[in-house]
C-alpha cells in the first residue's frame, strides 16, 4: 500500500486526509462493519424521518379511465331505464304489437285501430326518444371498446361526450328527414311517406326489442361485455331483417326496380353511418 502511495506521489499526486475530503469532523475508520453482517434493517424513521409511519402495504387499485365513466353517461342510461319502464306500463299493448308484428303483414294502421291514433303517437314519440338516446350511448361504448384512444382525451371529453353523441344522432335524424322530403318533392308520390313510416317503425322496434340486452351492454364490465354485445347484435339483426323484408315487399308491390331499393338503402342508411364511422376514426383514432 505504501509503495502505491509513493508511486502516485512521484507522479505529482498527494495524499488527501479525510478532513480535506469530507470536512474537519471526518475521521478515517478501520473499514470494519459496525453491525454483525455489515448491514441492519432500517426503520421507517431512519429513512423518511421521525414523523413517518409504516402503512399496511396494500397496493392501491388503479382503474383505467373509460369514455363511459362519466356521470352524464350513467344518468343517461338510468333515464332510458325509467323511460322504458314507463312505456311498458302505459303502452304495453303497443309494445306487444311491435314485437309480434315483425314478421307479419300487420301494419301501423292495425296498431292504431287497437288503441287509437293519439296513444299511438305518444308511444311512437317516447320510443323514438328512447332509441335516439340508446344510439348516442351505444356510439360512446363502441368508440371506447374498438378504438385506440389518446390519454389526454379522457380528461377533456368524457363528461361532455354524451352531449356530443346526442348532437350527432340529431344530425343523422335531420339528414333522414331532409332526404325523405327531397325524394317526396321529386317523385310526388305518397309511397315515400310509407317508406319513411317503415323506417321509423323499424327504429322503434329496435329500441323496444334490443333494449334489455343493449342496456346491459352499456354498463357491463369488460369481462362480460362480449356476451351482451353478441346478444344485442342478434336482436338488432332480427329487426334489420324485418325492415329489409318490409321495404323489399313494398318496392315489389309497387313494381319499383330492385336497383332503386338498393340505392335507397345505401343513401338513407349506409351513407350517414359511414360518415359517422369516418368521423369517429378521425377524432378518436
Amino acid at each position: 500500500m505504501s509503495n502505491e502511495v509513493a508511486t502516485y506521489e512521484a507522479l505529482g499526486y498527494r495524499s488527501a486526509s479525510p478532513s480535506a475530503l469530507f470536512g474537519r469532523q471526518s475521521v478515517l475508520e478501520s473499514g470494519e462493519p459496525l453491525y454483525m453482517g455489515g448491514y441492519r434493517e432500517a426503520e421507517v424513521g431512519d429513512i423518511f424521518g421521525s414523523g413517518a409511519m409504516l402503512g399496511d402495504g396494500g397496493v392501491a387499485v388503479v382503474f383505467e379511465p373509460t369514455l363511459w365513466s362519466g356521470a352524464l353517461y350513467h344518468i343517461g342510461v338510468l333515464f332510458t331505464l325509467v323511460l322504458y319502464l314507463y312505456m311498458l306500463l302505459r303502452s304495453w299493448s303497443f309494445v306487444a304489437t311491435v314485437c309480434s308484428s315483425m314478421f307479419s303483414i300487420r301494419t301501423e294502421r292495425a296498431m292504431a285501430m287497437q288503441g287509437g291514433e293519439l296513444p299511438l303517437q305518444r308511444f311512437k314519440s317516447a320510443a323514438t326518444l328512447l332509441g335516439a338516446l340508446l344510439l348516442a350511448l351505444a356510439g360512446i361504448r363502441l368508440a371506447n371498446d374498438n378504438l385506440v384512444l389518446s390519454a389526454t382525451l379522457y380528461d377533456n371529453t368524457v363528461e361532455r361526450l354524451p352531449l356530443y353523441a346526442i348532437v350527432v344522432v340529431a344530425v343523422i335524424a335531420l339528414w333522414l328527414i331532409i332526404f325523405q322530403r327531397i325524394v317526396l318533392w321529386i317523385t310526388r308520390s305518397e309511397d315515400v311517406l310509407h317508406i319513411s313510416s317503415l323506417a321509423r317503425m323499424a327504429f322503434i322496434r329496435g329500441a323496444v326489442v334490443a333494449y334489455p340486452t343493449l342496456a346491459a351492454w352499456l354498463v357491463a364490465p369488460e369481462s362480460s361485455s362480449d356476451v351482451w354485445s353478441i346478444l344485442t347484435i342478434i336482436s338488432l339483426s332480427i329487426v334489420a331483417i324485418a325492415y329489409l323484408k318490409d321495404t323489399f315487399l313494398l318496392f315489389l308491390a309497387k313494381k319499383i326496380s330492385i336497383f332503386y331499393w338498393i340505392l335507397y338503402l345505401c343513401t338513407a342508411i349506409l351513407l350517414p353511418l359511414s360518415f359517422v364511422v369516418t368521423m369517429l376514426l378521425k377524432y378518436f383514432g
